[in-house]
């Protein structure tokens, strides 16, 4: 009973967030973050990336909070195939894939792998955190709108950590900042279109920040 007013709670959540009616052309993406007893959970960090690549442009990619009782969505989706990925600090991640179609939507549950808690049992240990920021510059002047994406070395299946890359862009000082990363070797990458690109490797320590200066290198002509 508790489970089924859950999803129920989850149900009205979604259809709250108004993606009842059509979209134009492209489709979209709903759905809910639970824990391990299926309780929804709020306040998660969701990620949608593009599977497919088509040369010449970037797969899609966005990212949202889950709502309350966990409920969360994305709008205007290209037609396409889809990895969706959640995360918090206490329970760890989790992911579920999704086909998406012209003008329709799909729905996907993502279970994340911790307890509230935590410990014990035999389960696996939660994910532990710190944080990447730095400044992204071309000519020893900083770049405003720079795109950087933050991806991992090496992901880690066991743990369920198979997350979209992390994207962000540089504000009017050059500088950026990744949150609650989980540990482990990264790369860093930025770039911006007509000045150049560039890319650094940060190693995430647990309740740190990691500092990656990134310097564009110009295109050759």
């Amino acid at each position: 009973m508790k489970k089924l007013l859950t999803l129920l709670a989850i149900a009205a959540a979604v259809a709250g967030l108004g993606f009842n009616a059509p979209a134009l052309a492209n489709g979209w993406v709903t759905g809910a973050v639970l824990d391990a007893d299926g309780n929804g959970v709020a306040g998660a960090q969701v990620g949608i990336q593009g599977v497919d690549r088509v040369r010449g442009q970037r797969p899609y990619m966005a990212r949202a909070e889950s709502g309350e009782n966990g409920a969360f969505g994305f709008r205007d989706v290209p037609a396409g195939r889809y990895i969706v990925t959640a995360m918090t600090r206490e329970l760890g991640c989790g992911r579920a894939e999704a086909v998406v179609e012209d003008n329709a939507g799909v729905e996907v549950t993502i279970r994340l792998q911790g307890r509230r808690g935590g410990g014990g049992g035999g389960e696996e240990p939660e994910l532990e955190f710190g944080s990447i920021s730095g400044t992204v510059t071309f000519n020893d002047e900083p770049v405003e709108a720079a795109r950087v994406v933050a991806a991992p070395v090496r992901l880690n299946h066991r743990r369920g950590f198979v997350r979209a890359r992390l994207t962000t862009d540089t504000d009017g000082n050059g500088a950026y900042s990744f949150a609650d990363v989980p540990v482990g070797n990264w790369v860093v990458m930025a770039m911006k279109r007509e000045v150049g690109m560039g890319r650094g490797r940060a190693e995430v320590i647990v309740d740190e920040n990691t500092e990656v200066n990134i310097t564009l290198i110009g295109r050759q002509r």
